[in-house]
């Protein structure tokens, strides 16, 4: 059974991670830029299928110290899938990624944050962390709600998920600053419980 500490719902106190998924895409590179000029790290979960053409950006997250982890190969919702299907889209995306980082990755995020006990014993064997979050922007579906985390919505300890996209990058030079103001700004593995 996989141990609590492998699964990342909340960031310690005091300290706030921004996470986008879905990526690499054109929207990448100017969520990047906003992050350079803020002085942020963060955290990216991306999606094996979208990998190919986009190795410059990948390696760009890492030298700017940002951590990059997996998503699946292509975003199936997993709890529908047989153990086989999950290990076949975890392992895809694992390998097109290590292919340009040359390590291991150790972070993944299911998504729709969907998964069951046959995805905790695929990352199990796999030692690698299961990441959640404890706030959504709904960038996917309401640009106005990035508003209201710019101005109410993160606290110390948040996990918050956005996406690569232009609606999120429209935004989150303004939710950097504000959430700045309420803790530091971390990528996850700065969250990951140590015993």
């Amino acid at each position: 059974m996989m141990s609590d500490s492998m699964i990342i719902k909340r960031c310690t106190k005091g300290r706030i991670a921004f996470t986008f998924d879905d990526g690499p895409n054109i929207s990448t590179q100017s969520v990047l830029k906003i992050l350079r000029n803020n002085r942020t790290k963060a955290s990216f979960f991306v999606q094996g299928s979208r990998i190919a053409g986009h190795s410059a950006t990948i390696e760009e997250m890492l030298k700017e110290g940002h951590l990059v982890g997996t998503h699946t190969y292509s975003h199936r919702r997993l709890t529908k899938l047989s153990k086989n299907e999950i290990e076949l889209e975890i392992s895809s995306a694992n390998k097109r990624l290590e292919s340009i980082t040359g390590t291991r990755t150790e972070f993944f995020r299911p998504p729709y944050g969907s998964y069951n006990r046959d995805v905790l014993d695929v990352l199990e064997d796999k030692g690698m962390h299961m990441a959640l979050w404890s706030k959504t922007s709904v960038d996917w579906l309401l640009p106005g709600f990035l508003m209201y985390l710019n101005t109410y919505g993160i606290d110390a300890g948040d996990i918050v998920l956005f996406h690569d996209s232009r609606k999120t990058g429209k935004y989150l030079d303004r939710i950097i600053k504000r959430a700045k103001n309420k803790g530091s700004l971390v990528s996850l593995e700065s969250c990951v419980p140590v015993f």
